[in-house]
């Protein structure tokens, strides 16, 4: 969260979060913050292993009707798996 609210202030930028997993309670939201219907977004990633995690939060925000068509990681393990990942849902990795 630190640095995508940083990059956000300095570009600008709205920032949305996006949960491991919806809320038990509350709105049940998983994606906080507004999202308005086929808005380009960017998502940042802190570091990226295999890549499952990161490809949650990119499935959650599409169910948001946002598109998602790069990732960026601040460091990256460079595994192929997450690279392929990334691949087969469409979305460019950038480390």
């Amino acid at each position: 969260i630190p640095w995508a609210s940083f990059l956000a202030d300095r570009l600008k930028k709205p920032m949305v979060y996006v949960r491991d997993k919806k809320k038990d309670h509350g709105k049940q939201n998983q994606v906080e913050g507004l999202l308005r219907k086929n808005e380009q977004v960017i998502l940042i990633e802190d570091t990226i292993n295999f890549g499952s995690s990161t490809i949650a939060a990119l499935d959650a925000l599409r169910e948001n009707k946002v598109r998602v068509e790069h990732c960026i990681a601040i460091y990256s393990h460079e595994h192929a798996s997450a690279h392929q990942l990334y691949q087969e849902k469409n979305c460019k990795l950038l480390e």
